[in-house]
């Protein structure tokens, strides 16, 4: 029985034939795949979906207990 070493350089550039990955190793092979597609088509730029538009999390999440904390100063007053 011969082993084959892959090393993780092999999983993301790996052009034929079949490589295991985890799910999270999925994700990032399919984006690094879309960019090399788009460089050798003559696009600049890959889209990440979601990404461009979509606010930090950060800031999203400090929006929302901003909001948060209004209701319940409201909430106070009121009863």
């Amino acid at each position: 029985m011969t082993r084959t070493v892959v090393t993780l350089e092999d999983k993301y550039t790996q052009a034929e034939g079949q490589v295991l990955l985890s799910a999270l190793q999925g994700v990032v092979r399919l984006l690094l795949d879309q960019a090399r597609q788009d460089r050798a088509a003559g696009r600049a730029r890959t889209a990440s979906p979601g990404r461009r538009c979509a606010p930090s999390r950060r800031g999203s999440l400090m929006f929302g207990m901003r909001d948060l904390r209004k209701r319940r100063a409201g909430n106070a007053r009121s009863g």
